[in-house]
């Protein structure tokens, strides 16, 4: 894959690698599964003459092995490359080789290393203490797990306690940043199919390197999904069974049950549970572990709730948007999708789309009103830095989008109406009359009411109901200025 708008994160890994006013340097680059760590490290890596080591699953010896045959394969014939009897040997060299010059060592799924051998963070940090000084190491620790940082770096009675000399987090790419990839390829399809590929695919780099590898730039949603679903031997026909298989070792089918429910658009414990048939006090640790330890789904918060942990009006939603279409139209039917009745499959993707795109489309354009002074429509209605964007909800009603800049007091509150008719204007009303009941909970802001919608509005209703505070934005408009 082309190196694709991580130009930004490479030249900050490069200054932190290049100073030269610290020895050895110990570097964390983190980010969730399948957001393009490794193809960035790889990156710098090659432009460096750097070493990359891949930490797996496997015991001690057996990886200081392949770890010794691959550094005899990198090096010069007749290099003096040792066996290593234990990590603490391991690391030893890699100070040795960096005495004299700046040598980059990366390792990928560092997190392993603690499952491989209890003691090597201990014997990792005897060794930083005795050698970082006296060489010019630059190590690279690459993880998805943010627990593990937390534990291990964030800790005071772990040996890595503040070890690290720079972090770099990843994240995936943007709306406008896939729109920008399209334009890059020179594709010819418009701005709704790009919008309907990134409600399934989202921003991660790994799908859009598949569109480079099968190039897929200019091909509509249904002949991608058959590429690389819904065929034998597709990419991602078993994309989740990390999830699925190997992440859970029990009550699979609990787990998978609350990830249908929530990516069917239940997204509170109520709703979850009344859905799977479970009481909603045992849901609670099911919620936790998808949560807090796989970090599958987030909990998200009304926008003006200070004590998050306590509220009781969380909701649940799945991280990555192609896991969420996966288990909405795919895991409920997993049986045909294994015995290959991949058309009939896709038929009832193409009949449920639309619906599909409804639930989707609040978070996109919550996520476009991040960047509000970058889009001309938007700085039109709301011309502020935004310091916060989320949503407002009590046990009855809700507000899609809100936008506050707290240090003018401003805040911008918004609806999305999916429907495709022609507006009524007591649906206009009761939309502007819920933003309306919310905003009493900003005492002090200036408050802007949006309704963004997909409709038909007559010039007399709009001239109705206009006036300064109050704005009907057509989103798709909205999207078309985005790619113009």
């Amino acid at each position: 894959m082309q190196f694709y708008l991580r130009e930004k994160e490479l030249k900050q890994l490069v200054n932190v690698v290049d100073d030269k006013h610290q020895e050895s340097k110990f570097i964390i680059v983190s980010g969730s599964r399948k957001v393009g760590k490794t193809t960035l490290v790889n990156t710098l890596v090659k432009q460096k003459n750097g070493i990359y080591i891949t930490i797996s699953a496997k015991s001690s010896s057996m990886q200081l092995n392949d770890i010794s045959d691959y550094l005899r394969e990198i090096n010069p014939p007749g290099t003096f490359i040792p066996r290593f009897e234990n990590w603490k040997h391991l690391f030893e060299y890699f100070f040795m080789l960096a005495h004299e010059k700046s040598v980059i060592v990366v390792l990928d799924e560092f997190h392993n290393l603690c499952n491989i051998d209890s003691d090597v963070f201990i014997d990792f940090r005897t060794v930083w203490d005795i050698h970082a000084s006296k060489s010019k190491l630059c190590l690279i620790s690459v993880t998805y797990d943010l627990n593990f940082i937390k534990m291990n770096f964030h800790n005071e009675d772990s040996p890595l306690y503040r070890i690290m000399n720079f972090s770099l987090r990843l994240t995936p790419f943007t709306l406008i940043d896939v729109i920008s990839l399209f334009k890059l390829n020179k594709s010819n399809i418009p701005i709704n199919e790009i919008i309907d590929l990134y409600i399934v695919f989202g921003g991660y780099p790994k799908y859009y390197h598949l569109f480079d590898l099968f190039n897929l730039w200019d091909k509509n949603l249904q002949e991608i999904l058959r590429i690389l679903v819904f065929q034998a031997y597709a990419p991602l026909a078993n994309e989740l069974n990390d999830i699925i298989i190997n992440l859970f070792t029990r009550e699979n089918k609990v787990y998978i049950s609350v990830l249908q429910s929530i990516a069917l658009n239940n997204h509170t414990i109520t709703h979850i549970a009344d859905s799977i048939n479970i009481k909603a006090t045992t849901l609670s640790k099911y919620l936790l572990e998808l949560e807090k330890k796989k970090h599958i789904i987030k909990r998200k918060q009304p926008i003006n709730v200070s004590y998050v942990e306590n509220s009781k009006f969380g909701m649940y939603y799945i991280s990555s948007y192609f896991e969420n279409f996966w288990f909405r139209f795919i895991q409920p039917d997993i049986i045909s999708f294994e015995n290959g009745q991949y058309d009939r499959m896709l038929q009832n993707i193409s009949q449920n789309f639309d619906e599909y795109r409804k639930q989707r489309i609040p978070l996109v354009i919550r996520e476009l009103m991040q960047y509000s002074k970058e889009i001309e429509n938007l700085n039109a209605i709301f011309p502020y830095d935004v310091t916060s964007v989320g949503s407002l909800w009590n046990r009855k009603k809700m507000v899609d989008i809100v936008a506050i800049n707290d240090e003018k007091k401003k805040l911008l509150l918004g609806s999305v109406y999916t429907g495709n008719s022609t507006m009524k204007v007591e649906t206009i009303n009761e939309l502007f009359s819920t933003m309306t009941e919310f905003e009493k909970q900003f005492v002090g802001y200036e408050i802007r009411k949006v309704l963004f919608h997909n409709s038909t509005i007559s010039l007399d209703l709009w001239n109705q109901l206009k006036d300064k505070n109050q704005n009907i934005f057509s989103y798709s408009k909205l999207l078309k200025q985005i790619y113009d």
